[in-house]
C-alpha cells in the first residue's frame, strides 16, 4: 500500500453515490468510524441491487493497529429472493503499509431474518498471507436484535486456525455491544470483545470500543437494512501486534 489516498477516496465519496441512490440502484451505505485500545479505525460499505434478486456489496477501509497500518478492500456477490433473506460469496484484500505483507480471503456467508426484529449472519472460509504463504481457516456466526427502533443489540463468536508444518495457532473472539440511533442517519455503538489465542501464541485480551455510523439508503428487515460484515478473521493477532510466519 503505498498510500492511504486509494482506500480513503472512494471512502469518501460514499456520501454523493448513495444521494444518487435510485439512480443507481444503490440501496443502503454507512460510514463507520471505530476506535479502541489498541485500533481506530474508518470504514465505507455500499450495497447495490442489480437485478431484482442480484446485489453486490463493496467495503473499503483502513485500521490503525499499534504496530502496523492496513487498507482493506472486500466484497460480496450476494442471492436475496425476499426482504428476510440474503446469501453469497465474498472476497477480501488487506494490504500493509510500508511492509510487503498481503492478505487474501474467500468465503460463503448468509443474513437470515428469525422475526421481524431479529437476524443471524454467518461467515465461513479460507485465506492466506503472503509472502510467507500461511494458509489459514475461519468462521464467524452473529446476531442482531432491534430491542427498540433506536437500540440495536449485538452479538457475535469467532474463529480462526492457522496451521502449519512446524507452527498452529488458534483464534477465537466473542462481542458484544449495542448500538444507539441517534436519528436515521446516526448512531453510536459501544462494546466488548474478548480474544484468547492458543498453540504456539498463547495469549488473551479484552478491550472496550466506541463508534460513530452514519447510514444512507433505505430502511427495511434486519438482514436487508444490515451490511454483510468485513472479513477480517486476522485482527486478534494484528491487536497485539503480532505478524504470523
Amino acid at each position: 500500500m503505498r498510500s492511504f489516498v486509494r482506500y480513503l477516496v472512494p471512502f469518501l465519496a460514499l456520501p454523493a453515490m448513495a444521494s444518487a441512490q435510485d439512480g443507481l440502484g444503490l440501496r443502503t451505505a454507512r460510514l463507520d468510524i471505530e476506535t479502541s485500545d489498541s485500533s481506530s479505525s474508518a470504514q465505507g460499505q455500499v450495497d447495490i441491487r442489480f437485478t431484482r434478486y442480484h446485489g453486490l456489496q463493496g467495503d473499503v477501509g483502513i485500521t490503525q493497529f499499534d504496530a502496523a497500518t492496513i487498507g482493506f478492500l472486500a466484497g460480496h456477490l450476494y442471492l436475496s429472493t425476499n426482504d428476510k433473506q440474503k446469501y453469497g460469496l465474498f472476497a477480501s484484500y488487506h494490504d500493509w503499509d510500508d511492509a510487503s505483507i498481503s492478505a487474501y480471503t474467500i468465503g460463503v456467508e448468509g443474513m437470515f431474518d428469525f422475526s421481524d426484529s431479529t437476524a443471524f449472519d454467518f461467515q465461513a472460509g479460507l485465506g492466506a498471507l503472503d509472502p510467507a504463504e500461511t494458509d489459514f481457516i475461519f468462521a464467524e456466526f452473529g446476531i442482531t436484535h432491534r430491542l427498540t427502533p433506536e437500540i440495536h443489540l449485538n452479538a457475535s463468536a469467532s474463529m480462526i486456525e492457522v496451521e502449519e508444518a512446524d507452527f498452529k495457532t488458534v483464534a477465537q473472539t466473542v462481542e458484544i455491544s449495542s448500538e444507539y440511533h441517534l436519528s436515521d442517519l446516526s448512531s453510536v455503538t459501544a462494546g466488548l470483545r474478548h480474544s484468547w489465542i492458543s498453540g504456539d501464541l498463547a495469549d488473551d485480551k479484552t478491550e472496550a470500543f466506541v463508534g460513530l455510523a452514519i447510514n444512507f439508503g433505505r430502511n427495511g428487515s434486519p438482514s436487508i437494512s444490515t451490511p454483510f460484515k468485513t472479513p477480517q478473521p486476522l485482527r486478534p493477532y494484528w491487536r497485539r501486534g503480532i505478524t504470523l510466519p
